[in-house]
């Protein structure tokens, strides 16, 4: 039962298993089986109604559908588009924060010169107040002496307004310096206590005129010298332009072009400042008129009450 077997022919060895099987396992000789040992993956027939490999989405027809290539110019149509987007949303958010900084920076210095500068010029209005008191001379007169024309800039008086709580002193001039920390005198009005128009200039800050509007007709307003005391009563109170220089007048009367000004019978006080807040488009106008006048010798005034 050997003979046909030819023992010159070289005997076929049986064939071992793939890389990762049992030592010794001979493989099936059927190839249809080898794809369970194959790591490798294996691409996915196309079904019946044209289903994309990997997705749910038709293949695209070639008669009538999109051109090879077609997808890409698309991704790269929507990428030009968003880097447009964010460099306009870069931009748009770069001019916002510098808009609001800016806003920031103007309500600072806007802030700083309403409040910072009314606290400067209190400071500065304490420390005149107190050179003022110790270069007054005492006096024991209860009659007001005479006033003399104080020198250009010199520091002559106190404004006292206790309706608004005002305590300050004023000045000579009206130039921007002179009326920076107070308010100062019309170097052609009268002079407190005297007939005429004694007026006074300052601005619409903290710490100086800033509560003028709140005056009503019967408030008082005291103005002290080193002569005396001089209570005035607000009688009205009005806006006007600033080119109506008639308010601070001797009798603070408009008189008409080419008709002499009527002679001050009266002793009259005027406050000027601007108006509204935070503008100088036109001028707040306070008149008072002198209601008592009595020397340092009789005190201070009952209207301000103890010092």
């Amino acid at each position: 039962m050997y003979d046909s077997y030819d023992d010159d022919e070289p005997r076929r060895e049986p064939r071992r298993a793939r890389s990762g099987g049992p030592a010794g396992q001979v493989a099936d000789r059927d190839d249809d089986y080898d794809h369970f040992f194959d790591d490798r993956p294996r691409r996915r027939p196309p079904s019946d109604d044209g289903e994309r490999r990997g997705g749910d989405r038709p293949r695209a027809a070639r008669s009538g559908g999109a051109r090879p290539g077609g997808g890409r110019r698309a991704r790269r149509a929507r990428q030009r588009k968003q880097r447009r987007q964010s460099v306009l949303q870069t931009v748009v958010r770069t001019i916002g924060e510098l808009l609001f900084t800016a806003g920031l920076v103007l309500m600072l210095f806007a802030a700083y010169q309403v409040w910072g500068k009314g606290f400067e010029a209190s400071a500065e209005q304490d420390r005149v107040n107190d050179q003022l008191a110790q270069s007054w001379e005492e006096s024991d007169s209860a009659e007001p002496g005479e006033e003399t024309a104080p020198d250009a800039h010199e520091v002559f008086g106190r404004l006292y307004v206790p309706g608004i709580g005002l305590d300050l002193p004023f000045r000579e001039g009206v130039t921007q310096e002179d009326i920076r920390h107070m308010p100062g005198h019309y170097p052609e009005s009268a002079l407190p206590g005297q007939v005429g128009n004694f007026a006074l200039a300052g601005h619409r800050t903290p710490g100086i005129f800033w509560e003028l509007d709140q005056l009503s007709p019967g408030d008082p307003i005291v103005v002290e010298t080193e002569q005396g005391w001089y209570t005035y009563e607000v009688t009205e109170s009005h806006v006007v332009d600033p080119s109506d220089y008639w308010v601070v007048s001797p009798t603070a009367t408009e008189t008409p072009e080419g008709e002499e000004e009527p002679e001050a019978t009266g002793e009259m006080l005027t406050l000027t400042t601007c108006h509204p807040l935070f503008s100088n488009a036109q001028r707040l106008i306070v008149h008072a008129e002198l209601a008592d006048a009595t020397g340092k010798g009789a005190g201070r005034p009952s209207v301000l009450g103890e010092a």
